[in-house]
């Protein structure tokens, strides 16, 4: 019996997934580069970490929300100094929904996430996976406090 592979077999956190459909890596990433990625894109973010689900449902929400607060037409008169046009044409209540803290904060906490389970996956060996990569998005299962 070889023991490398049954070492490879046993690995608790997995760097690396491969299946018919994808090839998931499991990478160290700045915390801060997913962040402004995040803030420049909404869905950006999300991508870099490997939960795809997550971000090309923020990527489409973002198109959906451009076209309703007519963002685009609004920062087009405004750069050419019609700013009372461009503020007709702005919607302002689908404008509050463009750029999403949550978007922003949980891109962040989920790059810190996954590179505490990068730093891990190295060290612990057992037989039990904490998360499981998908064709979708990366599945984590987080240590939590009960509270009564």
């Amino acid at each position: 019996m070889n023991t490398n592979s049954n070492k490879q077999n046993n690995q608790r956190r997995w760097i690396v997934s491969s299946n018919s459909y994808t090839n998931n890596v499991l990478q160290f990433d700045n915390p801060w580069l997913v962040l402004w990625w995040s803030m420049a894109f909404p869905g950006f973010g999300h991508l870099l970490t490997n939960h795809y689900l997550w971000g090309f449902i923020l990527i489409f929400f973002e198109f959906i929300v451009n076209s309703l607060a007519s963002l685009n037409t609004a920062i087009f008169y405004s750069m050419l100094g019609d700013i009372e046009h461009a503020k007709k044409i702005l919607n302002i209540e689908w404008t509050f929904l463009y750029v999403s803290v949550f978007t922003i904060a949980d891109s962040y906490r989920r790059c810190v996430d996954n590179n505490k389970v990068y730093q891990l996956a190295y060290s612990e060996l057992n037989k039990v996976k904490p998360f499981q990569f998908s064709t979708m998005e990366l599945n984590i299962t987080e240590r939590t406090r009960k509270v009564i």
